[in-house]
C-alpha cells in the first residue's frame, strides 16, 4: 500500500464507506429502482423494508449530499457528547444552547473558509493548503500542529477508558471487595490507562492499514446518537430518577452568566465541533463541488449535532437540576442513574466506540510523522513499530496525569483545538483575500473571530491549570458558587 493510499485510508476512517461499485446500480433518483440481482423494478417501501443495507448505501453513498453530511456527522459527534449537559447547567437551559449555537455558526463559518481555501489552492489537506498558501515553513509547522492535535484526541480516549472500565466493572461489583488496582481509584486508574495502552492501542496502531476499523467511526456516531435520545427518554419515563418533571424543569435556572460557566464550557464546545480538518476531503469527494452545495452539507452537518447536542445538554441538566453537582465531572456517564439499563448500554456502546476508534487516531498521527521526518522514503517496519511505540507512550504518560474525560477534553479544547479548527482557517482564507482592504467584511469578521477565540481560550487554559489540582470535594461542589 502506498502513502497515498494510507492517506486517503486515513481521510475515510471520519466518513461512512459504501461500495462505489454499485453507486451506477443504486441511483437514488426516482421511486423504483432496478434490482442488482434480479434485474426487476422494486418499489422504494419494498427496497427498504427486504434491503435497508442496500437502501443506505444508496441513500448516503460517498459524494452524494446525505452521505456527505452524514461524514461530517460522523466526523462531529462523539465523545463530546458527555460534557454537554455541563455546559449547559453551568449557563443555563437557555444562554446555554445559546453557546452551543454560537459554537455551530463559528464552527460553520470556518469550515466554509476551509472549502474556499481549498477551492482556491486545489489542495485537500491542511499541509498542502498551506504550502500553496504561506511556503514550506508554514507546512511544516501545520504539519506539527495536526501531529499535536491528534496526540490530544489519543490521551483524552485514554484517559476516558482508564475511568470508563473500572466505573463499569463498580456497576456489578461490590466495591469494598474489589483489589484497589482493579477499582476506580488513583491506582486502577494507572493500571486501566497502561493495559489498555499497550495491550489494545499499541498492537491495534501497529499495522498501517486499518480497513478492519473502518465503521468505529459510524458507531461513535450511533452511540453518541443513543446516549442523546437515552438521557431524553429517561427523564420523562424513569420516574425513580425523576419523580415529578415539571419540578425538575421550575428548578432549572434559563440563565447562568458566570466566569467560570463560560471559561469551562467554551472549551467543551470548540471540543465538539472539530471537524474542520475533515472539510477539505468531504467538499473533493462532492458529486455537485461547489461552495453553494458544501454550504448545505455543512449546515446540516451542524445543525444535527446541535440536535443532539442542546437535546443531551437540556435534558440531562433537567434530570440532576435537585442536585447538578452531579454534572460536574463533565461527563453524564459518571452521574447517579441508579443502574438505569439504557445508561448503561450507552456507557457500555461507547466504551467499545472509543477502543476501536483510539487506533484511528494514532494512523494518521504516523503519517504526520512520516511527512515530517520519513518523507523521501517512507518509514520502513522496524522504524514503523519504534514510531508506534513512542506515540503510545507519549500518549499514556500524558493521560496519567489527566484525571477525567472533561479534564481532557477543557484541556485540549483550550489549546490546539482553537488553533487548528478555528484560527488556522481564518489565516488560510486572509492569504486567499489578500488584495481585499483590511476594512472589508471578510477580514474583519476574520480578525475578531481569532482575538476572541484567542481570549477565551487563553483564559480557559490558564483556569484549567488553577483548578487541576483541585480536591475532588471542590470538583464535585462546582454548581454551589454558581
Amino acid at each position: 500500500m502506498t502513502k497515498g493510499d494510507r492517506q486517503q485510508l486515513i481521510a475515510q476512517h471520519n466518513k461512512v464507506n459504501t461500495d462505489s461499485n454499485h453507486e451506477d446500480i443504486f441511483s437514488s433518483e426516482g421511486v423504483d429502482y432496478t434490482s442488482p440481482t434480479t434485474g426487476q423494478k422494486k418499489s422504494r417501501f419494498a427496497d427498504v423494508m427486504m434491503s435497508p443495507v442496500r437502501y443506505g448505501q444508496r441513500k448516503f453513498r460517498a459524494g452524494g449530499t446525505s452521505g456527505s453530511i452524514f461524514s461530517l456527522i460522523a466526523a462531529t459527534l462523539g465523545s463530546g457528547t458527555l460534557s454537554f449537559a455541563y455546559a449547559v447547567m453551568m449557563n443555563g437551559y437557555v444562554l446555554g444552547p445559546i453557546l452551543i449555537l454560537v459554537g455551530a455558526l463559528l464552527s460553520y463559518y470556518t469550515g466554509m473558509l476551509i472549502v474556499k481555501s481549498s477551492e482556491h489552492t486545489d489542495r485537500t489537506r491542511y499541509e498542502d493548503i498551506a504550502l500553496a498558501l504561506y511556503g514550506k515553513k508554514v507546512s511544516i509547522f501545520t504539519s506539527i500542529l495536526n501531529l499535536v492535535c491528534l496526540i490530544g484526541f489519543t490521551f483524552s480516549y485514554i484517559v476516558y477508558v482508564k475511568k470508563a472500565i473500572p466505573g463499569i466493572i463498580e456497576m456489578y461489583a461490590d466495591k469494598d471487595t474489589l483489589p484497589e488496582w482493579i477499582a476506580n481509584t488513583p491506582k486502577g486508574n494507572v493500571f486501566w490507562g497502561v493495559a489498555f495502552s499497550f495491550l489494545i492501542l499499541f498492537p491495534m496502531s501497529i499495522p498501517r492499514n486499518a480497513s478492519a476499523l473502518r465503521y468505529s467511526s459510524l458507531l461513535g456516531v450511533l452511540c453518541s446518537m443513543y446516549l442523546s435520545l437515552a438521557v431524553t427518554i429517561v427523564f420523562f419515563t424513569d420516574k425513580d430518577i425523576v419523580p415529578n418533571t415539571k419540578d425538575n424543569f421550575s428548578k432549572m435556572e434559563p440563565f447562568r452568566v458566570s466566569y467560570q460557566g463560560i471559561v469551562n464550557s467554551v472549551p467543551l464546545i470548540i471540543f465538539g465541533y472539530m471537524y474542520q480538518v475533515n472539510i477539505p476531503m468531504i467538499y473533493v469527494e462532492l458529486e455537485k463541488r461547489n461552495s453553494k452545495q458544501m454550504a448545505k452539507v455543512v449546515g446540516g452537518g451542524s445543525a444535527v449535532a446541535v440536535l443532539f447536542y442542546v437535546m443531551v445538554g437540556v435534558f440531562g441538566y433537567a434530570t440532576f437540576a435537585n442536585d447538578p453537582n452531579q454534572l460536574c465531572t463533565k461527563n453524564i456517564l459518571e452521574a447517579d442513574y441508579q443502574g438505569n439499563n439504557a445508561i448503561q448500554v450507552g456507557n457500555f456502546a461507547l466504551l467499545i466506540a472509543v477502543m476501536t476508534a483510539s487506533p484511528l487516531v494514532v494512523l494518521p498521527s504516523k503519517d504526520t510523522v512520516e511527512e515530517l521526518w520519513y518523507k523521501e522514503k517512507g518509514m520502513t517496519k522496524g522504524q514503523n513499530f519504534i514510531v508506534t511505540l513512542v506515540l503510545v507512550i507519549v500518549n499514556c504518560v500524558m493521560a496519567l496525569f489527566i484525571p477525567n474525560i472533561g479534564a481532557a477534553m477543557t484541556l485540549v479544547g483550550s489549546s490546539i483545538n482553537p488553533i487548528i479548527g478555528f484560527i488556522l482557517p481564518v489565516v488560510f482564507y486572509w492569504k486567499v483575500i489578500k488584495d481585499k482592504p483590511f476594512c472589508s467584511p471578510n477580514k474583519i469578521f476574520g480578525v475578531l473571530t481569532v482575538v476572541i477565540i484567542t481570549i477565551v481560550s487563553v483564559l480557559s487554559l490558564i483556569n484549567f491549570f488553577q483548578t487541576l489540582g483541585q480536591d475532588d470535594d471542590d470538583i464535585m461542589h462546582c454548581a454551589d458558587d454558581l
